[in-house]
């Protein structure tokens, strides 16, 4: 099989803040690009429920899988934090990785080999304000 190479973006660039990237509208929170510590307090400011979806543009490829990679920070005293990656088929979205929990207090690098069937958009769903991450390659 081979893996496709199609974009590499690390979300600092002020002119495309998120890569590509856009807010999933029927969401109810924004996601939020910050430098420096977080405004948050100890514990997650959501409420149940509430989700923050992140989706990539629809990838259209020869490959027949690609491999995503991204560093994540979570950490914090709310061990409900969930950070998952979805990739979207049609109207399918299958879950191809996931965290929940502390994770570390460091950032951590995921590394997720996505097989691809036609068109694939891929989501970045998170439930806190906590969970912040960051492409690389």
């Amino acid at each position: 099989m081979s893996t496709g190479v199609l974009t590499s973006c690390d979300f600092n660039k002020d002119s495309e803040p998120f890569c590509n990237f856009t807010q999933d509208t029927t969401d109810n929170n924004d996601w939020i690009r910050q430098q420096g510590p977080t405004p948050t307090p100890e514990c997650d400011n959501m409420s149940n429920g509430q989700k923050i979806r992140l989706l990539s543009t629809t990838l259209s490829t020869s490959a027949s899988q690609i491999c995503v990679q991204f560093h994540y920070f979570m950490y914090g005293s709310d061990n409900t934090n969930v950070l998952r990656v979805l990739s979207k088929t049609g109207g399918e979205e299958l879950e191809v990785w996931k965290k929940t929990g502390i994770q570390s207090p460091s950032w951590l690098k995921a590394s997720i080999t996505i097989i691809l069937q036609g068109t694939n958009q891929n989501i970045f769903p998170i439930k806190t304000f906590l969970i912040n991450s960051k492409t690389e390659k």
